[in-house]
């Protein structure tokens, strides 16, 4: 184990009253997700409602003191035989590209694998910002690729 803290400490002044929360349906997060500059749509909604209604993804929003959703973090399970069941993180995004906020919301996923029996998490990512937090928080680059990279950490 790596020691991973759940409870990230967040920079002094960071935001303070941030709820992580399950949201009810897919609709408030493609609301935050395409109001964002320079991201690109989820290219199948259809398909994102459809596993999230089957449960075969998770995702949970980080919401402001005002419930607008801020930012969300979306993970499934995977199972390899090489290493055994693993969480997969596919997307972590935040207004302004908050560290804070990411930490907040890998925190909640990092903590729902756990409790699964979930040993392994692994985030794949061309975003600067948030390479710069995985980093920051123990994750271990595994590629050598210069556009997409794969981190990963021992939960």
């Amino acid at each position: 184990s790596s020691g991973i803290n759940a409870e990230w400490p967040l920079r002094p002044g960071a935001l303070r009253n941030i709820k992580i929360q399950i949201p009810i349906t897919t609709e408030e997060v493609e609301i935050f997700y395409t109001s964002l500059p320079d991201v690109t749509l989820f290219s199948k909604s259809a398909d994102l409602k459809k596993l999230f209604s089957e449960k075969s993804i998770d995702i949970r929003t980080a919401n402001d003191s005002n419930n607008d959703v801020i930012g969300f973090v979306l993970w499934y399970s995977h199972y390899s035989t090489w290493i055994g069941e693993s969480t997969v993180i596919r997307h972590v995004i935040a207004n302004d590209n908050e560290p804070d906020v990411m930490k907040m919301l890998l925190s909640a996923a990092l903590k729902c694998s756990k409790e699964r029996g979930i040993q392994r998490c692994d985030v794949f990512t061309s975003d600067q910002h948030l390479k710069d937090v995985l980093l920051s928080q123990n994750f271990t680059n595994l590629s050598s690729k210069e556009e997409w990279d794969c981190y990963s950490l021992t939960i």
